[in-house]
């Protein structure tokens, strides 16, 4: 017998496998993003957030910079700075949109849609979500 026709048969499984494979290495990287973005010391179970709101918090800048956007957005009303105030502000609205800050939280239920999550288990408190309930 030829190996050519030995292999025939066996062939679409060698593809199936190979196609699972490449899911797998996916899945994979998805969670190696999420892992790199929590650091060991601040990771916690769960708490009170939900999958959506832990993944985009982790990511710092992209929860600082609002917050900064809205402490000039303060102090520019009490002391009349407008111009320089004014230039700062475009450029973190500039960062912001550069970040994808709009599109975040769509990136992170795709990814948790990747690792199988529901839509119900992305809103619900992560505590929820890592065995406790």
């Amino acid at each position: 017998m030829h190996w050519v026709a030995f292999l025939l048969p066996v062939l679409p499984r060698l593809q199936n496998l190979e196609k699972r494979e490449e899911q797998l290495q996916d899945r994979w990287l998805q969670y190696s993003l999420i892992a790199s973005r929590f650091e060991s010391n601040n990771f916690q179970i769960g708490d009170d957030k939900s999958a959506i709101e832990a993944i985009v918090s982790a990511n710092e800048e992209l929860v600082k910079l609002p917050e900064d956007v809205a402490a000039l957005q303060n102090s520019e009303e009490e002391d009349n700075h407008y111009d320089d105030a004014g230039e700062k502000l475009a450029e973190m609205y500039d960062q912001l949109q550069l970040m994808g800050s709009d599109v975040a939280e769509a990136q992170a239920s795709k990814i948790l849609a990747g690792l199988g999550f529901t839509k119900d288990m992305q809103g619900r408190p992560t505590l929820l979500n890592s065995g406790g309930g």
